[in-house]
């Protein structure tokens, strides 16, 4: 080989060599700019926003065998997918470094997975775009902040189908994203339906290629879906006896089907006018229709599964009982067909710009169309219309003045500023956005707090029933309680929940009607939980001070009193006869020398067994000891209404211990009780079985 020739290949290997540098270097900026996108639009570390439901999860995959005890397979304990992540983050870094770690790690993954997307079917530009398109997005930034169950779903789902658009031939990819796909899809029904929407768009960007088809990688891709739901299955089998995690939510979409939904779906006119980002959709489906002739397979198979997605969304609002478009945050379930679409639409306009130069302008354009009002509107404290004003003036003049001839790009970079306008204008999104606190910033100590109360409370596996009480309009206390699930751990009074710190003598007569046994005061001010503790003595309720703790949480010192109800000991009580216990048809019941066993039927909210009460004239108080052996059950005293209709007076629900507890009850009211009723809490297919000890009622028929 020649001088001359070694020197052309050198030149050429050392070319490479810095071409290769400068993808990596890109690359790694577009990997980390989640973490600039947070600093610049000054997000929250964590932010629970006075939204239960995103406590909820969090606090299930902390401790989900203590909540499924006490509030048995409820609506949020089916999320497999919201909650497994949680669980993993929450062990590995901690109550309060996990949920963060989770979601700025899955951001990132994310960001980066979209450049090497865009990069592979368009060009380093236009990954960029995807990165910026992802990381200056309110509805993305709000999964980087919050527990809801789409903070990690969603993600899951958009980097799945990186896998399988990046990866086209491999079967480990293919394998892996079936696993990713199977952890989005049980979070949320929704993600079902956007899952195969998606579909039209996957095929279109693989088509050409038979190689790149699903023959080959499709039974990877299948099995592990497949795996991740078996593995859901015994999970839920092992740890609550049922093994069809998702028949809750079905059950709550009929409900919904059936018009459930109209108790908290907004108006139509107020919905939109409050979220007006679900208009997105529509400049971008009406440019791809325009545009169809010159759009590559990719594009139209973005536009297919766009059109689809939104369809879904504006029909179920519009004909069925959905209520997306009332809400706000839902708009991220549509965030992953939406995020490719956009990308395939911007690579096939640029596709078509001539110049280099035009087309680098106009990928900085669609950027700054984006990311600019968001920046604009995070460091300053203007009006979010002025803010958008400036930056859409200076992108469109700017766009306008280097693609005056090229109309498809910049109807493009209008409608991604009509995007950046309608984000804008969704308060929900713009609450993330430096001049609006959205909330306190000892969020991210909650989780922590949470942990260390529930440590100190008596675990469930003790049978005990526990309430807790706080003051109204205290965000942080809220949060905190909710960690042992809101409206289900209140405490009860006259009227629904009881107003704290006041209670009288028929708030306390609710309190033993519900069988609670322990109570918990949280409070910032130790005067007023005194208060709340004198006022529930003074209503007639008898407890000891178990315990007391005190924690920081920010400037404040947030107090915990925990109160011991006393309950009488009714051994000396008239002891009413097992043997009269009586079942329904599709209940067993088997006698022993000392106990009853009862097995229920396998359908939710019937009552299976119940023990007819002589007559007496009294209101009365019953105390009953059992074991629940299987499933979750409900104690329930029956009396008769005004209009001689047979209505519950007093109820305590009954889960797995290792051994028979005791509960005394009070019927509210002054009307004699009818019977004492068992019925099964379980969801529908799954039988509880349980033994029961004694059943006392109190002799005089007087009140404890």
């Amino acid at each position: 080989m020649s001088i001359n020739n070694i020197n052309v290949v050198a030149k050429l290997s050392a070319r490479e060599f810095s071409g290769k540098w400068s993808v990596a270097f890109v690359f790694t900026s577009c990997l980390l700019l989640p973490l600039g996108a947070r600093l610049i639009l000054r997000l929250p570390q964590l932010a629970f926003a006075n939204f239960t439901d995103s406590v909820f999860y969090l606090s299930y995959s902390q401790s989900f065998h203590e909540l499924f005890l006490r509030h048995g397979f409820i609506y949020y304990a089916s999320r497999f997918g919201a909650i497994f992540p949680d669980a993993v983050a929450f062990n590995l870094f901690g109550p309060s470094d996990g949920p963060v770690f989770l979601r700025l790690f899955l951001a990132c993954l994310v960001s980066g997975a979209l450049f090497l997307l865009g990069r592979l079917y368009f060009s380093p530009l236009i990954g960029v775009f995807a990165s910026a398109l992802w990381s200056f997005q309110p509805v993305a930034a709000r999964l980087w902040c919050t527990t809801y169950l789409d903070s990690s779903s969603v993600p899951f789902l958009i980097f799945g189908v990186c896998l399988l658009l990046l990866f086209r031939t491999s079967y480990a990819a293919g394998f892996f994203a079936g696993i990713l796909l199977a952890f989005s899809v049980t979070s949320h029904l929704y993600l079902v339906i956007l899952a195969g929407c998606l579909v039209p768009l996957v095929v279109g960007a693989r088509w050409g290629d038979s190689r790149c088809l699903f023959y080959n990688q499709l039974p990877w891709l299948l099995g592990g879906f497949l795996l991740t739901l078996v593995a859901a299955y015994y999970w839920y089998a092992v740890n609550c006896g049922i093994g069809a995690f998702w028949q809750l939510t079905l059950e709550l979409m009929r409900k919904m089907s059936d018009g459930q939904t109209e108790l908290w779906k907004k108006s139509f006119a107020a919905a939109l006018s409050e979220t007006p980002l679900w208009f997105a959709p529509f400049p971008f489906l009406a440019w791809a229709l325009a545009s169809w002739k010159k759009l590559d397979a990719f594009g139209l198979g973005a536009f297919a599964s766009l059109l689809l997605s939104t369809v879904f969304f504006w029909a179920g609002d519009l004909i069925g009982g959905a209520y997306a478009l009332s809400m706000p945050f839902y708009f991220s379930f549509l965030l992953p067909v939406f995020l490719f679409s956009l990308i395939a639409f911007a690579g096939n306009a640029a596709r078509h710009t001539k110049l280099h130069h035009q087309y680098l302008i106009f990928v900085l354009c669609a950027a700054a169309a984006v990311a600019g009002p968001m920046i604009l509107k995070a460091q300053s404290k203007w009006p979010w219309p002025v803010t958008f004003s400036l930056c859409a003036v200076a992108v469109l003049s700017c766009s306008f003045y280097f693609l005056r001839r090229a109309f498809q790009q910049a109807a493009f970079i209008f409608c991604l500023l009509f995007l950046s306008c309608l984000t804008l204008a969704t308060g929900f999104f713009s609450q993330f956005l430096a001049n609006v606190k959205l909330a306190s910033p000892f969020d991210k100590k909650i989780p922590a707090i949470a942990e260390k109360i529930r440590d100190s409370l008596p675990p469930a596996i003790g049978g005990e029933v526990v309430r807790f009480w706080y003051p109204d309009g205290n965000t942080s206390l809220k949060m905190l309680q909710s960690f042992f699930l809101h409206t289900f751990s209140l405490l009860p009074g006259q009227s629904g929940f009881l107003t704290y710190p006041n209670a009288t003598a028929a708030d306390a007569a609710a309190i033993k009607a519900a069988g609670v046994q322990d109570i918990v005061l949280l409070d910032t001010d130790a005067a007023r939980l005194n208060r709340a503790m004198n006022s529930l003595s003074s209503a007639g309720l008898s407890f000891d001070t178990a315990q007391a703790n005190t924690y920081r949480l920010g400037r404040e010192i947030l107090f915990v009193q925990r109160l011991k109800i006393q309950t009488p000991d009714f051994s000396s009580w008239m002891p009413l006869d097992l043997r009269t216990i009586q079942v329904a048809k599709n209940a067993t019941m088997a006698l022993g020398r000392h106990s009853v066993i009862v097995s229920t039927s396998d359908r939710r909210w019937n009552f299976d067994s119940w023990i007819s009460i002589p007559k007496n004239e009294k209101s009365s108080d019953f105390g009953i000891k059992l074991q629940v052996l299987r499933g979750r059950v409900e104690v329930c005293l029956i009396s008769k209404d005004s209009e001689d209709k047979d209505c519950v007076t007093a109820s305590v629900e009954v889960w797995p211990t290792p051994n028979a507890v005791e509960y005394v009850l009070e019927s509210s009211g002054s009307r004699p009780v009818k019977n004492i009723l068992i019925r099964n809490k379980m969801p529908d297919t799954a039988v509880s079985k349980v033994e029961i000890f004694e059943v006392r009622q109190r002799a005089d028929g007087s009140n404890w």
